[in-house]
């Protein structure tokens, strides 16, 4: 089926529809709910970053809706729904709004932007259900999910996040933890970056945390 014949399917699918409606992507596998413009730019970006994903170490084996949403939870651009199989997005427009204009993610292009959100939430989709033998693994979730999201930029939006010189050097496992998540987000994704970038085969050490193999959480009690 050619490009052209798919965008016309969905054209006329929409046309009997709602403006918003779900859409199944042609790739198989996931499904969008956005307006007909934006849902066929949806299901490409989605089918790229899957196996760009699969590349990695991270395989997506589920099901998945996408819905562009124009608003989200205080802070967040994008949200995964653990068992539930749906991403929420903002648009590129919104997500663009409640970007704090001093923050690091503030220079990068909205779309390259757009699409690391993307990367981000399908990573949690993929790692849902992930061994965890401790209470919570939000610093390995998040490990995977940041160090994916960092690796779809270009090496100069990468350059615009990495603000912090002096994490320019070796950086401890123990230095990923999920304090530095909660609290400070945009120095743990510098370091995660950073310690991603170090191993003598990421992609192998990121199947390692994928599979439970190594985990950056330990029980606190």
């Amino acid at each position: 089926m050619t490009r052209l014949t798919i965008f016309l399917a969905v054209a006329l699918w929409f046309s009997a529809t709602q403006a918003d409606a779900q859409f199944p992507c042609p790739a198989g596998g996931v499904s969008v709910i956005a307006d007909p413009d934006a849902a066929l730019e949806l299901c490409d970006l989605t089918a790229r970053a899957i196996d760009e994903l699969a590349a990695c170490s991270v395989p997506l084996q589920r099901t998945i809706q996408i819905e562009i949403v124009d608003t989200l939870p205080d802070g967040c651009v994008g949200q995964y729904y653990c068992g539930e199989d749906r991403i929420e997005l903002l648009s590129r427009d919104a997500a663009q709004r409640i970007l704090d204009p001093d923050g690091a993610f503030s220079s990068i292009d909205p779309d390259a932007y757009f699409y690391s959100i993307l990367v981000h939430e399908l990573t949690h989709a993929a790692l849902d259900g992930m061994p965890c033998p401790v209470s919570d693994c939000i610093a390995s979730q998040e490990y995977v999910a940041y160090a994916m999201q960092m690796r779809s930029y270009s090496p100069e939006a990468r350059t615009a996040v990495l603000t912090r010189p002096d994490f320019d050097r070796p950086i401890a496992a123990e230095e990923i933890n999920p304090f530095i998540v909660l609290m400070a987000p945009e120095v743990f994704i510098q370091k995660v970056w950073r310690h991603f970038s170090q191993q003598d085969d990421p992609c192998s050490f990121i199947g390692e945390v994928v599979s439970g193999a190594f985990l950056f959480d330990h029980e606190m009690f």
